[in-house]
């Protein structure tokens, strides 16, 4: 991060930060080139990098950036300023931040493929996939890693109940532990690449959040749209 740059330009209304270039952090939480720094915890960004750096330091753990892209606002959690190179712009008119609780959100990964459908998951593990397993499994539509766990188990029944209970508990604290994995690896195997994070304190709410960044896109459960009807030829 290049204070130089980003401490300049500050506007009576405030001070937002544009990422010129992102580094290997910024782009593991979904950020751009472009991608403007707008507020934290809800609260408008006035003190350009300096500011940024103290609300992100060490040991204070997750806060809610608010990403300006486009004409769409949204919150990303973030541990660090150290995102790329930052460039201090005027802050935009109209914004109207809304408070958020970091401690209530969690980042969601937003996938989508080329025909317009898209899907989410949270990064944070759900405790479904450890107690649950062959539904959250089912759920998710992963198809195989359910048939190895159910397989698993299955085979191990002739030794007995214990060894079976056994490879099922083991099978599940595999399938929490590699949850998000397993997800992205089997939505890219259908033509989904990720495309975005925000933080969201439930799927209704990143859904919600989806919409605002991508309004052409429809959910993979969701019925395909209707077709226009073809018009009569007289």
């Amino acid at each position: 991060m290049q204070e130089s740059d980003a401490d300049k330009g500050a506007g009576a209304r405030g001070t937002a930060l544009e990422l010129r270039a992102t580094n290997e952090r910024g782009a593991a939480l979904g950020l751009r080139a472009g991608d403007q720094v707008v507020a934290i915890d809800g609260t408008p960004l006035t003190g350009g990098t300096a500011e940024l750096t103290a609300d992100l330091a060490p040991g204070r753990g997750p806060r809610a950036l608010g990403v300006r892209r486009g004409d769409a606002t949204f919150p990303v959690l973030a541990d660090t300023s150290d995102l790329g190179r930052w460039v201090a712009i005027p802050a935009p008119e109209g914004l109207q931040p809304r408070a958020l609780d970091p401690d209530t959100l969690c980042n969601w990964e937003l996938f989508r493929d080329a025909r317009g459908r898209y899907d989410l998951q949270p990064l944070t593990p759900s405790l479904w996939a450890l107690v649950a397993t062959p539904l959250w499994l089912a759920h998710n539509r992963l198809w195989t890693p359910l048939a190895v766990h159910l397989s698993a188990t299955v085979s191990a029944l002739p030794v007995g109940v214990l060894p079976a209970c056994a490879v099922y508990a083991l099978g599940s604290v595999y399938v929490w532990r590699a949850a998000r994995m397993l997800f992205r690896v089997a939505r890219q195997s259908e033509g989904m690449q990720p495309f975005a994070l925000v933080a969201a304190s439930a799927a209704r709410e990143a859904h919600a959040l989806c919409a605002t960044l991508a309004p052409d896109l429809r959910h993979v459960d969701a019925s395909p749209a209707p077709a226009e009807p073809a018009a009569i030829g007289r």
